[in-house]
């Protein structure tokens, strides 16, 4: 099944924007007085890789399960690393760039070793190897190449049967709660994203058999085709909103986001008014660059608050440099959006997976000589 469904790809966007505002939010540079709180935005990580199980699934399931040959295992791998190769290394490069240039000021640059450069270029520094993260988000694309390799068989072993599914479910949020604690929290329970332990991994593995069972609730049930369902939407939307209100664990909360973003995959007016919706799929269809690009610009668009603020009062200034900033992390997205993730992608994808004309022409030779030397010989008048 190769459909995009838009509110899906709507979702995406919503929780890149999200994660962006919380790490402007909750950032130390220009040693700002933070006038807007983006509480258990970090969550919206989770979303992600729920959401990456879950497409992922409903693209190669079914060639899957009809078997994994070394030359498929190693083309899905391929296109994965395409995916999310491209951007990164261009963006990575836009961060040692800063790094060098030094532009926070504050040396930072010193503080990597030549193994975290590695690391970073092989995408390898959150696999439990504790090396140093150049682009901060980026610990959560590293473990989800992670992963990427584990993908076909945890397909095989979860979306068989409801029994299978249900029961990968609960094991994923008995990991879950491993991971919560676990006492190595950044800014709450499940905010764990230093490759110093495993944890980062459990985490997105865990995020990534939810979203492959949901994917088997999804398709085996009526959530398919149920345009009721966006009253569950709503329901798991508004519990999502009303847990983190009222302070509850980031398990709750947990739950609520991973029913949401399966049940966003219905048909139900809801998640189309919601997610599907024009802006939202744009947001989407840029918010890997979103994620990568955002912690590039805080510590620039922190020094327009001060600028501001005689102008305007502190607080209309913080406000409308969150937006601001906000607005030029999506148009900056765009273009790599546009230049890295679709044009280099296309570009290696047909250097990789498509012969040249010399290779096209062999072959066509090839099969004609083959042809001729097994063709019966003429007959004689």
């Amino acid at each position: 099944m190769n459909r995009e469904l838009k509110p899906l790809t709507g979702i995406r966007g919503i929780a890149a924007l999200l994660i962006a505002a919380y790490h402007f939010t909750i950032t130390k540079a220009g040693n700002l007085e933070h006038f807007v709180s983006v509480e258990r935005a970090y969550l919206a990580v989770d979303a992600f890789f729920v959401l990456s199980g879950f497409v992922l699934a409903l693209r190669y399931a079914k060639s899957f399960f009809a078997g994994v040959g070394a030359k498929h295992y190693r083309n899905f791998l391929l296109k994965r690393f395409l995916r999310v190769y491209p951007a990164y290394f261009c963006i990575l490069l836009l961060y040692i760039a800063k790094l060098v240039v030094n532009v926070s000021g504050d040396g930072a640059l010193a503080q990597f070793s030549a193994l975290d450069f590695i690391s970073n270029f092989l995408m390898l520094n959150t696999w439990a190897i504790d090396a140093k993260t150049i682009i901060g988000p980026s610990w959560s694309v590293c473990v989800e190449i992670f992963c990427y390799f584990l993908f076909p068989g945890m397909i095989a072993i979860i979306a068989r049967t409801r029994a299978s599914a249900i029961a990968s479910i609960v094991i994923a949020l008995l990991g879950i709660i491993a991971v919560s604690l676990s006492g190595y929290g950044a800014g709450g329970e499940l905010d764990v994203v230093f490759g110093d332990t495993f944890y980062p991994v459990l985490r997105a593995g865990c995020g990534f058999s939810i979203g492959i069972a949901g994917f088997y609730l999804w398709s085996e049930t009526g959530l398919v085709t149920d345009t009721g369902s966006g009253a569950y939407l709503s329901v798991a939307l508004i519990g999502m909103l009303a847990s983190v209100a009222f302070g509850a664990s980031d398990l709750v909360v947990y739950i609520f986001i991973a029913a949401a973003v399966i049940l966003t995959a219905t048909q139900s007016a809801a998640s189309q008014a919601l997610f599907g919706n024009p802006v939202s799929y744009f947001f989407g269809k840029v918010s890997y660059s979103v994620y990568l690009i955002h912690t590039l610009l805080i510590s620039i668009f922190v020094k327009f608050v001060p600028l501001l603020t005689p102008k305007i009062g502190y607080a209309a200034a913080y406000v409308s440099t969150l937006f601001i900033y906000l607005a030029f992390s999506v148009a900056a997205s765009a273009v790599s959006y546009a230049l890295f993730e679709v044009r280099a992608r296309k570009l290696l994808e047909g250097l990789i997976f498509r012969p040249v004309p010399a290779t096209v022409a062999l072959t066509e030779i090839a099969v004609i000589i083959e042809n001729r030397a097994g063709a019966e010989p003429p007959v004689a008048p």
